[in-house]
């Protein structure tokens, strides 16, 4: 029995839409609309940012520190986003911003784990 795939729900496309990461607009448009590549390369990104971020705080602050930290985190964030012009946030101009972001904040990252951190403490 084969089934109608316009019938069964896309449920990457799913995922992505409920996760944030996907434009919403895109959802009726055709294949050549996806932004694919930008989706997966903005979730790389974030992934790599939030191992970053959890290993350099688990080395350098207290348990509870990071439980503070990240309980204010889940609680301001979904605020920040709401700021930004619906424009940004449901395209692929938005999307593009968000990577370059991402690799900046990785940057930041980088560069607070290669020594600063140690200078300050001494």
């Amino acid at each position: 029995m084969q089934q109608d795939k316009c019938a069964r729900p896309d449920i990457n496309r799913a995922f992505f839409q409920l996760a944030g990461m996907y434009p919403l607009r895109a959802a009726g448009e055709g294949a050549a609309g996806k932004p694919v590549l930008l989706v997966l390369g903005n979730t790389v990104l974030w992934l790599a940012l939030f191992g970053g971020t959890l290993v350099f705080a688990w080395g350098q602050l207290r348990w509870t520190t990071i439980v503070v930290v990240a309980g204010v985190l889940f609680l301001f964030i979904p605020a920040l986003f709401q700021v930004i012009p619906l424009r940004f946030r449901d395209g692929r101009n938005g999307m593009a911003i968000a990577g370059a972001v991402l690799i900046a904040a990785l940057g930041v990252l980088g560069y607070l784990v290669a020594g600063p951190i140690a200078a300050v403490h001494a």
